[in-house]
């Protein structure tokens, strides 16, 4: 999900609405509202994936030294720790946690 503040493009009807725009306290507002929200339902959606045991693919190594991003089926980002290469690797994995943004996953034999 994509949240964006609204602001009026100029040349358009709405940079010609003066009187009704919001003020900018309230676009903050608002915006942090909204990626609050998201965050919620994105970790609860992938709470879903939890035991799920499939293949990913390796395709980037993750931010934190030592572990591996593969994706699944569906695309979903899952992170693996491995001292090995990994990269365009596939492996079969158990999704055993989750946030919002990726899944955190281990390797099953």
């Amino acid at each position: 999900m994509n949240v964006s503040k609204f602001f009026a493009r100029p040349k358009t009807v709405a940079a010609e609405m003066r009187d009704e725009f919001v003020e900018l306290v309230e676009i903050r507002r608002r915006s942090k509202a909204a990626v609050i929200s998201a965050k919620k339902i994105a970790f609860e959606r992938n709470q879903r994936w939890v035991d799920w045991i499939g293949e990913i693919l390796i395709d980037e190594k993750g931010k934190i030294p030592g572990t591996w991003v593969g994706r699944n089926f569906a695309y979903k980002p899952i992170a693996v720790k491995s001292s090995a290469n990994l990269l365009e690797e596939n492996l079969k994995v158990r999704v055993v946690r989750a946030f919002s943004t990726y899944l955190a996953g281990a390797a099953v034999e």
